[in-house]
């Protein structure tokens, strides 16, 4: 269980810096309850963090376990069940009859200009890891592989006019996305569309799927969780996505967890 709670709820103070807009801080866990658990313990207000949002004091505990019966389920099938690999699409669909038996509600959403949103989170990753990094690429390249070394001077050819650019179309997704929770109380989504690959074997789809899903919750914020829902036929995980409103971190969680009380998912292992 991968759990990124909303931006700025836990500090970023003493973390190395790739990403100061999009840098997230969150546990990696066994299980939603685990990661709940730690959330208690690492959000909160914290003044050597430019980024905190000075808030973080409920408590993600006490309503975990409620029944989710009622909750609406968006699910956005348009950009993030397309392309990547049908049987990963597959196992996540079966995921999410699980919400159904539980008592939610299934509802198809509509979000525009993720593609865009995309995009705009790749040029936001490149243009501030360039900032950051561009001065160490320069005077020790020899201590950078050649995949991050090229991604950094790819940062650097970006214009502030771009990147400014992209800060501005980021104000108007973001409260575009906000609207999007008025009419469900989570998004569930795959983590992504591909399983992992060998390192010497790497389709050249990977770059782009690895992250694409995950790109538009970072870029806005959002609190976003990913739970085991599955194995491919090669015996690789398979992950479903958890996202909700802004600082309803609370939600995400109990949905997340309301999945992993009905499954066994969060118990198996891939086979070695």
């Amino acid at each position: 269980v991968g759990y990124k709670p909303s931006f700025g709820l836990v500090s970023k103070a003493g973390v190395t810096p790739i990403v100061w807009t999009m840098d997230h801080v969150g546990p990696l866990t066994r299980s939603v309850m685990d990661a709940a658990i730690m959330l208690n313990v690492m959000a909160g207000p914290d003044a050597g963090d430019p980024y905190s949002a000075g808030i973080g004091d409920e408590d993600y505990l006490s309503g975990i376990n409620q029944s989710i019966g009622g909750k609406v389920i968006g699910v956005p099938r348009a950009y993030y069940f397309e392309e990547g690999d049908p049987a990963v699409v597959a196992i996540v669909e079966q995921a999410l009859a699980t919400f159904t038996s539980l008592g939610a509600e299934l509802v198809e959403v509509e979000i525009p200009d993720l593609r865009d949103a995309y995009h705009a989170a790749g040029l936001t990753i490149l243009s501030e890891a360039a900032s950051l990094w561009a001065g160490d690429v320069t005077d020790h390249a020899d201590q950078f592989s050649d995949e991050v070394r090229g991604l950094i001077e790819k940062g650097m050819e970006i214009s502030a006019a771009d990147y400014v650019t992209a800060q501005q179309f980021r104000r108007t997704f973001s409260t575009m996305m906000d609207g999007v929770f008025d009419d469900c109380d989570v998004l569930a989504m795959p983590t992504s569309n591909i399983t992992a690959s060998p390192i010497d074997n790497t389709p050249e789809s990977l770059d782009t799927f690895t992250w694409r899903n995950t790109a538009t919750t970072c870029f806005t914020g959002e609190p976003g969780i990913s739970v085991p829902c599955g194995f491919s036929s090669a015996g690789l995980p398979v992950g479903l996505m958890i996202n909700g409103r802004m600082f309803d971190d609370a939600t995400v969680l109990q949905v997340a967890r309301a999945f992993e009380r009905a499954t066994d998912w969060h118990g198996c292992h891939p086979q070695a």
